[in-house]
């Protein structure tokens, strides 16, 4: 054609111009085409092509023209022959179609007529065929899908139609494809991949365009081509197809829309669903009719005939439903394409699943869903649209896990109807539709766990109306069913007719006399002759001599042939066995008397029960010949016999029932008590069938399993039923739903039944059961009495109660065992109640074993109870807001607390009161004990345990247990009766279960004891020469109360002299003159000096003297000593002097532990010094003190509270006190005192003893010091010592290096001897030569000489030492500098600047020592002593401090501490075991001198170190202190040395950095820096980074510095920057159950609780000062912590409601805390959201249950909790009608989250 100048033009990918040309005319057919040329060899197409095409067709199309063929007409034939093809391929066509029965196997559709040759057959087996070798070119290996639709492709020239859908042209041959195989080829080849790598869908956005172009490469010459013609039904010759013609039977006819304007309407015809695209051409399209009127309606019964104007009946045989479709026939092939019925499967979050696997299934007579798992849903869909108002009408059956899984049925989303397990077999239901569109969904849905059944829905009928006016035509019965003329439903033919065809009109077929039919039969069968099997025996009544009549009828319906003639004559019989529980007296079977029994039928009589069992009394049935009255039968439906069959040894649900049919049998009984109904039954099904077993009026169903072709006398199953007291009608009903004949001797069959816990109305004894445990009967008895209390029974068969053992009691009737009773209490045997031992509690005191005392202490609490009277102390108030209320001595009380929801006292010692007003139980058995805690002592008070409380508490660590109460009564001698406070739990494992008080009270303090609590206290003497004698409190105010009485004063003679002498001197034998102390004495004058404990009798209390006596020790928990000093110089005041140390270690101890001195019981201690009277540390040195005392008896008290005792792990906290000295007791010293050994006095009148120097020693009452022996080297010792020690010969490990200053660039090395010198140099050799060395410029590591500075410098900042090289060099990207220093690493024998050392105890003159490698400890003495190291560091950014160490040698209770900033270090092991025993064995750096020099091996000592670090936080100077802790002793061997060596400072800024190290995750470096900086919110980094990196998205962080981004838990999600998780506005969430919301109002609360307050956001975090948090806590401080800012929510199973689910919440934060049991964690909030439908719990409010410093409990009861209420969970009520008006309202029925009533009308 040509081409106008204006057509368009466009581009191409190639730039080629693309020009449109004119349509061409060819015949009937278009032929449309975009044409382009190019200098190419190929043409490109691109028409209704999208862009994904564009760039591939390109590479497809071969040489030549392509046209789209948009066929209008019929395509021109040309001069073809009937076969065109055989004029391009003769081989492989014929001329014409003939006979081609060889293509029976490849092209069946073809057989009889066809054009192909066996050439193409063989062609089509071999797969070389041209179409299919054509095809492969595009898609070398198509899917197996794909190769089965193209077969029929490959068939299609075999059509005898080829001539009018091939054109031959001189290239090859064009075939015409109907556009229906074009589709489905498309999609089954559609995952196929072409040449090019990519799929057909990818390549071919259209089916069309895929037709067109698959097989253009051709390889071939001439090819094939496809054209799709545009008409969705062509004609069989316009395209190719294995189709046939279309009859009339083909078409359908339907009414079009009615026009408003005339009211009138067409009826027009088209082509049957069934018949789309599977037939063509054949019959034409009847005509349409014009004009009809619209809105013609025709009810049930009728029809409208085409074309007419009025309703017509239905013929006698059929029926009609009024406009709409009923379905009863489920084959896919009778379905109504009316209902557009689909089905698919799911899970329950929507994800697919195949519906091949899962999808409904259908059979004859009903739908089933398709087999699913857990959290699936099987789905039946139907799409309907009605034009006038009309309803889903079905009958369903359900048979799965009652209550949770069922069949929902939803009207356009919304479900109308919830099915679960039901007894009936199909029950009907129908939902009302309104005009319009709709989507009915039937969805079987399982939940997460549990199958019972079938685990499926059924549906037998399903019948919509309202989808037309009217029925067009009637629909013909069923074969079996008939119907007369109106019907509008068919019913089945009644006995002993038939219909064999459909459309029977009434009446059915009579069959004839010789056969018979059951209902809804298609034919008759012949009777048989009648047997045994058909007839049933007919009893009379049974009469006085045990017998009775016998007769025979034939079964009914009787299906066999016989008269009554041939029946058995009649006869007498014995009468029938009794039932178990009857005996049979004068011909009627009575039941046995209370207490008997009789088990079995053939026993004659009943029989006592013996001792410890009762009669078990049921109902039972054996045989079956008569109906008991109690029992009832019927049937409902097309039922073969009107009820159940009593048959004798069974009764059945009888026989010839049909389709639809429910026989029951009715048990109507009244149990007294709970019971069990058993029973034994079979079911006998040709086919298989259904049973259930149901009670009416309640949810209680048991479906009935069997299956089928079970034979006679077997297949017998038992089941068994819990029933509760009460009236109940129990119903077997057997269920037929099958169609058909060959199933009607199907039956449910019983044959026993027994049923417990009925009255003397309905059972007998029929067996004897062992008494229960908790009860005990005699012999004879009906039933057991339960145990009386103070009595239990644990076993089974008890005919006697036990009385409780002692200690234990029984509280209730019934008791299977006793109660334990508390702790330190005495119960009597039998008892009903624990005793409290009348609030008294007794003790043994172990403190004075060897002090003439009572053995006891004893505690009386009865007068706290006497103060609080018969009520209970409270409220107490915890920081979390709860209520508790106290009853220390009685469970017993009349106050207005502690009630049950009843309204009844609870029977309790402790109660708490939550925040809804609700009471529990804490305990109510009271038991005692001493407090447990370290610091408290046997008379310092006593825990009262509250035990047995209500169970069900809720806690985190474990499972629900019984709640229980602790107070720690603590004797405070000035508080009288006290009051209780609540105290926090000290294991987190207690919390929240375990509640602990703490009650200061004088009555917690013990009974007064004359030996433990008074003094025998000595008067001033008088003028009269009498002084007075009399017994004070050893403390004041008294540390006891009540108990022994005190003696009155008593009067006696002085014994005191009155005569003065000075310290130095003392008095005379003659009482009124002074004389000196001479050498090696001392006297301090008037008192007493103490230097050796052991000595001091008049010491009352429980601290000890230490080994060497020198000084008072405390022990743990409280410890004191007392001493009555008794101050007689009235002309000048008395005085008190000692020195005292507390050791470290107070941190996270009671902060009340500690020393103090008292004088008459109060703190004395100097207040300028000690305001507090409290010293918890002395920082390892004694502290001098100096009290003055008036004259007169004083009490002097040393007091210690919170001591821990030592050990290898620990030095333990405590105190000594030493050098006590009293004066003014006396007015001059009687006697001169003796010099203590190691010490001497020279001069007479001396005051005080001097120490022996070391090297000489002393014994006791020395007027000088004796030298050690110098013989030989002789002897040493250290100062203050009472022997000298021998030397041994000197060893290696007895010295240390020693070198000389540098001189020309060398020094000089030698060894020396370690001081003080312990051994004699006996070898010469020993020593070694001295050694020249090479000076070392800077021996310290890190620094490097600077020639500028003539001086040792260190690198600067962010800069190291390189060793290779010494320069310093820039830390590199991603790393940092950090300076440290080290000490004690090689030749340091001075201590470092900011070093010092000390010691205090029994130390040597000499301290720590440093050693060149190491640093020591020093010898000492074995007494007690701390020596101390302390350095003073100054840190850049916090540090770390390394050492190593070890504790050589001595007592295991000797060790070292650490202190950091004057806090212990207790991660520091106290004493690593060692293997070096001996102190001189520990230098293993010195080598043998026969070595000849050289440093010494160290791997055989090297596993005595121990390596350590510890982190320093914060910048700026910092203290570290090590302590060598030496306790008391006699023997030499127990000393101990502690050696340190290799001490690194990390951070020091007065070191340098020698190498650079990795910037930690969460920070980056960019180079040559000190520090590394942390990561912004939103990113985060690896170590070793020099750039943080974005959170990928969905990730967050909520700090800076992280390490790792997180992703949000569901169902929360990251906000814009990536720095918190939140939730979506709406505050919802879902889970199998429901859905769940909250409120504005309940997402954002402020909870106060104690001195603190928590603002809590549930879903969306909100800013403050705990930054973005969900759960922030504001202290009373003013301090903020953040509990929560990442959130997660689940469902878990609700522990107090287990029907129920509960919400947690859990919100994480990253800010760090320590745990109580001191690991480090982070801090993080639990809510319990617990559904509560209580009394004003819809506005309650978030209770704190539990905190610590890491975690916070919360809970909360609330109507937020429950799901979120849907339909179902109301119920319709309707009011009484009155002045013709009536109020309807729906009611909440369920416990769910929604208004209590709504929609009143």
């Amino acid at each position: 054609t040509t081409v106008p100048h204006s057509s368009p033009t466009v581009h191409s990918p190639h730039h080629h111009s693309l020009t449109v040309s004119q349509p061409l005319q060819y015949s009937h057919s278009l032929f449309l085409g975009f044409v382009y040329w190019t200098n190419y060899t190929h043409l490109s197409l691109l028409v209704c092509v999208s862009s994904k095409m564009r760039s591939f067709i390109p590479h497809i199309l071969p040489l030549g023209f392509l046209f789209l063929v948009v066929t209008a007409g019929f395509l021109h034939r040309g001069v073809f022959a009937a076969c065109p093809a055989k004029a391009t391929y003769p081989d492989l066509f014929l001329s014409s179609p003939s006979p081609a029965s060889f293509l029976s196997a490849e092209c069946p559709e073809f057989v009889g007529s066809s054009c192909c040759s066996s050439a193409y057959e063989q062609a089509l087996k071999q797969k070389s065929d041209l179409l299919y070798t054509a095809f492969t070119g595009l898609v070398p290996q198509p899917e197996p899908s794909c190769v089965m639709a193209l077969h029929t492709l490959r068939c299609m020239p075999c059509s005898p139609h080829q001539e009018n859908a091939m054109q031959v042209e001189t290239w090859g041959i064009d075939l015409s494809v109907c556009s229906t195989y074009c589709l489905d080829l498309y999609s089954q080849c559609a995952s196929s991949v072409t040449t090019d790598g990519v799929t057909i869908s990818t390549a071919f956005e259209s089916a069309g365009a895929f037709c067109v172009h698959m097989l253009d490469e051709s390889a071939s010459r001439p090819h094939w081509r496809v054209f799709v013609p545009s008409e969705e039904a062509p004609s069989a010759s316009t395209c190719l197809s294995a189709q046939a013609e279309c009859t009339a039977q083909d078409y359908v006819g339907h009414y079009s829309e009615c026009d408003p304007s005339t009211s009138t309407r067409e009826y027009f015809y088209e082509l049957r669903d069934s018949a789309q695209g599977t037939c063509h051409a054949g019959a034409p399209t009847p005509a349409p009719l014009h004009g009809l009127p619209c809105g013609v309606h025709c009810d049930a019964g009728l029809f409208l005939k085409p074309g007419m104007h009025a309703c017509s009946p239905c013929e006698a045989g059929t029926f009609s439903v009024g406009g709409g479709v009923r379905v009863t026939q489920w084959e896919v092939a009778s379905l109504p394409t009316s209902l557009h019925l689909s089905t698919r499967c799911e899970r329950t979050d929507g994800t697919p699943l195949p519906v091949e696997t899962c999808g409904w299934q259908s059979t004859a007579e009903y739908a089933r869903s398709g087999p699913i798992a857990d959290n699936q849903r099987s789905v039946l869909e139907l799409h309907v649209s009605l034009v006038r108002a009309g309803a889903v009408l079905f009958h369903a059956d359900v048979s799965s896990e009652t209550n949770y899984d069922g069949l929902l049925v939803s009207v356009d989303g919304v479900v109308r109807r919830r099915i679960y397990t039901q007894s009936r077999d199909f029950a009907e239901y129908q939902l009302p539709l309104d005009v319009g569109s709709h989507t009915i969904t039937f969805t079987y849905e399982k939940d997460d766990s549990g199958a019972a059944g079938a685990d499926a829905a059924f549906i037998s009928l399903l019948e919509v109306t309202g989808l037309s006016w009217a029925d067009e035509q009637c629909t013909a019965c069923a074969p079996g069913y008939h119907s007369e003329a109106g019907a509008a439903a068919c019913s089945p033919c009644p006995y002993n007719t038939f219909a064999a065809s459909p459309g029977q009109a009434s009446p059915c077929v009579a069959c004839g006399s010789d056969q018979f039919a059951y209902p809804g039969s298609t034919h008759c069968e012949a009777r048989a002759p009648c047997g045994t099997d058909d007839r049933e025996a007919v009893y009379g009544a049974c009469e006085d001599d045990g017998m009775r009549t016998l007769s025979y009828r034939y079964i009914e319906p009787q299906v066999c042939a016989g008269s009554a003639e041939q029946l058995p004559a009649e006869d007498r019989v014995p009468c029938a066995p009794c039932q178990p529980g009857f005996s049979l007296e004068r011909g009627r079977c009575v039941q046995c008397p209370s207490g008997h029994y009789r088990a079995e039928a053939g026993a004659d009589f009943c029989e006592p029960c013996p001792a410890g069992t009762h009669a078990v009394r049921q109902l039972v049935y054996r045989w079956f010949e008569e109906l008991p009255d109690s029992v009832s039968t019927g049937c409902e439906g097309d039922c073969g016999s009107p009820g159940w069959r009593f048959l004798g040894a069974l009764c059945d649900s009888g026989v010839g029932h049909g389709h639809g049919v429910d026989s029951w049998l009715t048990l109507d009984v009244t149990l007294e008590q709970a019971g069990t109904l058993e029973f034994d039954y079979s079911l006998v099904c040709e086919q298989p069938c259904k049973a259930s077993l149901d009670v009416v009026g309640s949810w209680i169903s048991l479906p009935i399993t069997g299956g089928p072709g079970q034979m006679e006398d077997a297949g017998v199953q038992s089941a068994q039923l819990d029933l509760w007291a009460g009236r109940h009608q129990i119903k077997w009903t057997f269920h037929r739903y099958q169609a058909g004949d060959s199933s009607r001797n199907d039956r449910l069959r019983l044959h026993s039944l027994r049923l417990s816990g009925v009255g003397p109305q309905l059972g007998g004894g029929v067996a004897c059961a062992p008494c229960a445990p908790g009860s005990a009967a005699a012999a004879g008895s009906e039933t057991c009495a339960p145990c009386a209390p103070g009595h239990y029974a644990a076993g089974e068969g008890t005919d006697e109660c036990a009385p409780c053992e002692e200690n234990t009691a029984a509280r209730e009737k019934g008791a299977t065992s006793c109660l334990q009773c508390g702790e330190g209490t005495h119960t009597s045997t039998g008892s009903a109640e624990c005793s409290v031992n009348g609030c008294r509690f007794s003790t043994e005191d172990r403190s004075h074993p060897d002090v003439d005392s009572p053995p006891v202490v004893i505690y009386d609490l009865s007068a706290v109870r006497d103060a609080a009277g018969a009520d209970m102390f409270g409220p107490i108030y915890d920081r979390n807001g709860h209520q508790f209320f106290l009853s220390v001595c009685t469970n017993q009380h009349s106050n207005h607390t502690c009630f049950d929801r009843a309204g009844e006292p609870l029977l309790t010692f402790a109660c708490q009161q939550d925040l809804r007003g609700l009471y529990m139980d804490l305990g109510n058995v009271m038991g005692y004990s001493l407090l447990p805690d370290a610091a408290a002592g046997p008379r310092d008070g006593l825990q009262v345990h509250y035990t047995g409380g209500t169970t069900g508490c809720q806690t985190f660590y474990g499972a629900p247990r019984e709640r229980s109460a602790t107070v720690n009564f603590r004797c405070d001698p000035r508080a009288g009766v006290g009051y209780p406070r609540p105290i926090e739990p000290v294991e987190p494992e207690n919390a929240p279960c375990t509640y602990q008080f703490e009650w200061a009270s004088l009555y917690a303090c013990p009974l007064c004891s004359m030996a433990h609590d008074y003094w025998q206290a000595v008067g001033e003497c008088t003028a009269d020469g009498m002084q007075t004698l009399q017994y004070l409190p050893r403390e004041q105010p008294p540390r006891c109360h009540d108990g022994e009485r005190v003696p009155p004063p008593e009067q006696r003679p002085c014994t005191l002299s009155t005569f003065r002498c000075p310290a130095g001197r003392y008095l005379g034998e003659d009482g009124a003159s002074c004389e000196d102390a001479q050498p090696g004495q001392y006297t301090v004058g008037g008192g007493f000096f103490v230097y050796d404990w052991s000595l001091q009798s008049e010491l009352q209390g429980n601290w000890v003297a230490s080994p060497s006596g020198h000084e008072l020790l405390s022990v743990a928990g409280t410890s004191s000593s007392s001493y009555l000093a008794n101050v007689v110089d009235t002309q000048q005041n008395g005085l008190v002097s000692f020195q005292f140390k507390v050791s470290h270690g107070a941190d996270g101890l009671d902060p009340l532990a500690g020393f103090s001195f008292l004088v008459d019981g109060q703190g004395a201690l100097p207040e300028e010094r000690f305001p507090a009277q409290l010293v918890r540390t002395t920082h390892l040195e004694y502290v001098s003190v100096s009290i003055p005392l008036r004259a007169g008896i004083h009490l002097l008290t040393w007091r210690f509270r919170g001591g821990v005792a030592a050990s290898a792990q620990q030095q333990g906290y405590g105190a000594l006190v030493r050098n006590v000295q009293v004066l003014g007791t006396s007015y001059a010293a009687l006697r001169p005192s003796l010099c203590p050994g190691g010490y001497y006095s020279e001069q007479s009148r001396a005051t005080t003893c001097k120490r022996c120097p070391a090297n000489t020693y002393s014994h006791r009452g020395a007027a000088a010091c004796t030298p050690c022996s110098t013989r030989d080297q002789g002897a040493w010792s250290l100062a203050g010592s009472t022997d000298c020690t021998w030397r041994e010969p000197c060893t290696a490990h007895d010295y240390e290096w020693a070198y000389t200053a540098c001189v020309d660039g060398t020094r000089t090395r030698r060894r020396q001897l370690l001081q003080p010198q312990v051994c004699v140099e006996r070898d010469p050799l020993l020593p070694g030569p001295p050694e020249t060395l090479s000076c070392v410029r800077c021996p310290d590591a890190a620094t490097h000489w600077s020639e500028d500075e003539g001086a040792c410098v260190r690198c600067p900042a962010g800069q190291y030492l390189e060793s290779a090289s010494q320069r310093c060099v820039l830390a590199a990207a991603g790393r940092h500098t950090r300076p440290e220093r080290e000490y004690f690493a090689g030749e340091q024998f001075e201590l470092p600047t900011g070093w010092s050392t000390g010691c205090s105890g029994d130390c040597a003159e000499q301290t720590w020592r440093a050693r060149g490698d190491r640093v020591d400890s020093g010898l000492h003495h074995p007494g007690e002593l701390d020596s101390f190291l302390a350095a003073r560091v100054h840190l850049t950014g916090g540090g770390e401090l390394h050492l190593e160490y070890r504790v050589v040698g001595g007592n295991l209770q000797n060790g070292i501490q650490l202190l950091i900033d004057d806090h212990l270090i207790r991660s520091l092991p106290y004493h690593p075991v060692s293997r070096a025993s001996s102190l001189r064995a520990s230098d293993e750096d010195v080598s043998d001198a026969a070595d000849g020099g050289g440093e010494a091996s160290d791997s055989a000592a090297e596993q005595q170190w121990t390596s350590v670090f510890f982190a320093i936080e914060g910048d700026g100077e910092h203290k570290i202190v090590f302590n060598y802790h030496q306790v008391d002793s006699l023997d030499l061997a127990d000393r101990s040395v502690v050696e340190l060596r290799n001490i690194r400072v990390v951070g020091d800024a007065t070191g340098g950095a020698v190498e650079d190290e990795l910037c930690l995750a969460g920070t980056y470096s960019e180079g040559g820096t000190a520090s590394c900086l942390p990561c912004p919110v939103g990113h985060y980094s690896n170590s070793g980074a020099s750039a943080c990196s974005r959170c990928p998205a969905a990730q967050f962080t909520t700090e800076p510095g992280s390490a790792r981004c997180y992703d949000c838990p569901p169902p929360s999600h990251v906000n814009s920057d990536q720095s918190a998780c939140v939730v979506s506005n709406q505050c919802a969430f879902s889970s199998s159950r429901g859905n769940y919301t909250f409120s504005t109002r309940q997402q954002t609360q402020s909870v106060v609780f104690g001195d603190s307050l928590l603002q809590l956001s549930i879903c969306q975090p909100k800013l403050g000062a705990c930054g973005s948090s969900h759960s922030c806590v504001h202290t009373e401080s003013g301090a903020s912590k953040n509990y929560g800012s990442v959130f997660q929510m689940y469902f878990e199973t609700d522990p107090s409601h287990k029907s129920n689910e509960m919400m947690v919440f859990k919100y994480s934060s990253s800010e760090s805390c320590t745990r109580l049991d001191g690991l480090e964690t982070t801090r993080s909030t639990n809510l319990f959201v617990h559904c509560s439908m209580f009394p004003g719990d819809e506005a309650s409010m978030v209770e704190v249950d539990d905190i610590t410093d890491c975690q916070l409990n919360l809970v909360w009861y609330s109507i937020a909790g429950c799901r979120v209420c849907e339909k179902s969970d109301y119920q319709l009520e309707e009011s009484k009608c009155e002045n013709s008006q009536r109020t309807t309202q729906l009611v909440r029925i369920s416990e769910c989250n929604g208004p209590e009533v709504k929609d009143i009308t």
